[in-house]
């Protein structure tokens, strides 16, 4: 599909805060900022799972989409989000982590890439561990550009997850495996951090 809007404000310009879309932008000092720019209906539960992620320690951005149809409009790739809360946050932001969903709803799996190999390498490590297949991303939507939101925190590089939809209903699903699956990824946030 191709995308409606290329820039935030052709977004906002036809678009209503707390109508169509909400912004949750929540702040804590952190050198990491959790995202999921597709969040909400655009994405489904991509924005539970980043904000799960996040928890109580790390920065948080989400944009969700809000309507009761078509939300997939409100979709911004990756390498043009431009809204202005979550350049600011990443501005100060050492490290990106974005959640995104990929729409395979007949496989369970997690593409893991970024300009952050580090970061990347431990979180397949880690979910590997708790038998979540991890996959190299394919062709167009490999994130190594220094354009994509994920690589522009001050390090320069970061990551962006990328979950399958079947994997994201069964996370749903299955309180337990939601535990592990999200733990897995904090323990990946906190090997990197004391490297």
């Amino acid at each position: 599909m191709i995308d409606v809007y290329s820039k935030f404000d052709d977004l906002a310009a036809r678009m209503v805060e707390g109508k169509d879309y909400r912004i949750v932008a929540q702040k804590r000092n952190s050198p990491y900022l959790i995202m999921a720019i597709h969040g909400g209906l655009i994405e489904p539960f991509t924005s539970d799972i980043a904000t799960a992620l996040a928890g109580e320690e790390y920065d948080l951005y989400v944009f969700e989409g809000m309507r009761k149809e078509r939300n997939g409009e409100l979709h911004i790739a990756s390498e043009y989000f431009d809204e202005p809360q979550a350049k600011d946050m990443i501005r100060v932001a050492e490290t990106v982590v974005c959640i995104h969903g990929h729409h395979d709803a007949e496989h369970e799996f997690v593409m893991i890439g970024g300009l952050d190999e580090r970061l990347a390498e431990k979180m397949r490590t880690h979910l590997s561990e708790i038998d979540i297949v991890t996959r190299a991303f394919d062709g167009r939507l490999v994130p190594e550009s220094r354009n994509n939101i994920c690589n522009q925190g001050m390090s320069g590089g970061g990551i962006e997850i990328m979950i399958s939809r079947k994997l994201r209903d069964a996370l749903r699903e299955d309180a337990g495996l939601y535990r592990l699956f999200i733990n897995a990824m904090k323990h990946a946030i906190a090997a990197h951090k004391n490297d």
